[in-house]
């Protein structure tokens, strides 16, 4: 478990960012959240990765600098599986590009690594 304040980084999922831990809440609640609205899947890097993430605790990191919370090729892999192939990857690269950078994000509990 980490502690609040821990600078960390993201191993797995996501961009390699650094932050800071500002929030943690339990794998199970956040899991039953999403499912109620239909929004787990949309959590398909977390799924492959470590299926047991509902199992631990999630925790929410204020980055270093904006980023996107989501890789291109993650998102790529996101838009195969739920589209299909037929979708022109330039189409899909200038629909990523249109993603917001964010100040924060979700990850869970083994995809996070301390730094000191």
């Amino acid at each position: 478990m980490f502690n609040l304040g821990q600078k960390v980084m993201s191993k797995k999922t996501g961009l390699p960012q650094t932050g800071y831990i500002y929030g943690i809440v339990e794998g199970k609640p956040f899991s039953l959240n999403l499912a109620n609205r239909g929004q787990l899947q949309s959590y398909n890097g977390w799924n492959q990765h470590y299926p047991n993430w509902p199992l631990k605790h999630i925790y929410y990191v204020m980055f270093d600098i904006p980023s996107r919370v989501i890789s291109y090729q993650e998102y790529l892999q996101s838009i195969r599986a739920n589209y299909g192939p037929d979708i022109p990857e330039e189409q899909i690269q200038a629909a990523y590009n249109q993603i917001p950078l964010e100040l924060a994000a979700t990850y869970p509990e083994d995809d996070l690594e301390v730094l000191e």
